[in-house]
């Protein structure tokens, strides 16, 4: 039986409803719009954080070990050479999963100190013995099996060998795949960002704070909690008020408490 194709999309607009809300789906529809026409932006972020005793422990046969720059440029990974080249600015560590097989099955990129995501102008500091996760990449054919877990365990092992309590991100509010993959390992909503661009000016607002204007020459720095600290916020109250659900489970553990700037 053929299907039809307006009430398949339409169905698909229902599931996404139900899984992100509007406010979420919407925001999707914005960040489209605005990637296209490349001098306009906009980005609505959840900071989270994973606990190392949620992470699981690495599959059977799985390992992990950290790549050169030749060896995953050679991988094919959808994300462009110059966020790779920013990240490896920063001294951030491609980690690749290896398969019982032998064969290089996905990669992750693990950070310390300090960190920045893309094209926003924010500077992340990060708390004592935190590290920062980005570009998690699983090859298509592995991404049935448990390449995923390994990743995620060869964050945890990396962690272990300095001595790191958590794992920080960035999420952008209607990526649903990772969303639920952080949830599942217990995530804890740290604060929400508003990101408006336009030109080379970016408007941020963090949580209930008042908007503060930067540009990729000149980004604002945020030292982050060890903590979770907002379990809710308004971004642009009657406009972009959206409300982050708890955290499946409770971080452990919790050595110290600080701040934000």
């Amino acid at each position: 039986m053929l299907c039809n194709p307006v009430l398949s999309n339409a169905m698909a607009v229902l599931t996404a409803i139900r899984t992100i809300g509007i406010v979420s789906l919407a925001s999707y529809g914005l960040a489209k719009i605005t990637l296209a026409t490349r001098w306009l932006g906009w980005h609505r972020l959840h900071v989270v954080a994973l606990a190392r005793a949620n992470l699981p422990a690495m599959p059977r046969g799985y390992t992990m070990r950290a790549l050169t720059p030749s060896e995953f440029a050679e991988l094919g990974i959808d994300t462009a050479a110059a966020i790779q080249a920013d990240w490896l600015g920063q001294g951030y560590h491609c980690l690749g999963v290896v398969t019982p097989n032998d064969a290089m099955a996905g990669v992750v990129w693990m950070g310390t100190s300090q960190a920045r995501e893309g094209s926003i102008a924010l500077e992340f500091l990060l708390p004592e013995r935190v590290a920062w996760d980005t570009g998690m990449w699983v090859h298509p054919d592995y991404r049935a099996g448990r390449a995923f877990a390994a990743l995620w365990a060869g964050v945890g092992e990396w962690m272990d060998q300095r001595g790191l309590h958590y794992s920080y991100s960035v999420i952008a509010d209607y990526n649903i795949a990772s969303l639920m993959a952080h949830r599942r390992l217990g995530m804890a909503i740290l604060a929400n960002l508003l990101v408006i661009r336009i030109g080379r000016w970016q408007w941020i607002a963090r949580g209930h704070d008042r908007w503060r204007v930067a540009d990729s020459q000149h980004p604002l720095t945020w030292r982050l909690p060890l903590v979770p600290r907002e379990s809710q916020a308004s971004l642009l109250p009657g406009i972009a008020k959206f409300s982050v659900g708890r955290a499946n489970k409770r971080l452990q553990p919790q050595t110290a408490e600080t701040g934000a700037d």
